[in-house]
């Protein structure tokens, strides 16, 4: 969800960026679903659970970015943007770090083939580097006027 900004604006598609929050919380989504099956793995053992998040390094990056995406989704609504005002944006700036350790995360528990970590973390690279390129930069260079979706 973090490279529909860039893309959108690169691409001029701007209803690319209507759907941000819907990316974002359909992640969220993904990565509870990822913890609840870990849950029915672990038979419901919820003593096992939590005593296996303490223990295994990767088990406790993971819930840690877990919790911070739940924070994340819990004040994505308008009424939560509303409530918070200016704090909104500083209390969503922790997508990127909650997004690291989510990358950290992948990476620990991938045993063998790490294609796909990598692939991700590359994107996540870009994404951090594009952001941190002045904005009027980001105009002059990245936007291709040839590419115009409706």
């Amino acid at each position: 969800s973090l490279a529909i900004s860039p893309f959108g604006r690169v691409l001029n598609w701007t209803a690319l960026l209507q759907v941000r929050r819907m990316v974002g919380l359909t992640a969220l989504a993904y990565a509870v679903v990822h913890f609840v099956l870990y849950i029915v793995d672990q038979k419901f053992a919820l003593g096992t659970v939590a005593s296996e998040i303490v223990s295994r390094i990767y088990l406790t990056i993971g819930f840690v970015a877990l919790l911070a995406f739940a924070v994340l989704g819990a004040t994505s609504t308008d009424n939560a943007l509303k409530r918070l005002g200016r704090r909104w944006k500083h209390i969503h700036r922790l997508t990127y770090p909650a997004t690291a350790l989510g990358l950290l995360h992948f990476f620990m528990q991938t045993k063998l083939n790490v294609s796909e970590p990598t692939f991700v973390a590359g994107l996540y690279a870009w994404e951090m580097l594009w952001r941190s390129v002045p904005t009027d930069w980001q105009r002059r260079v990245a936007t291709f006027p040839i590419l115009r979706f409706p």
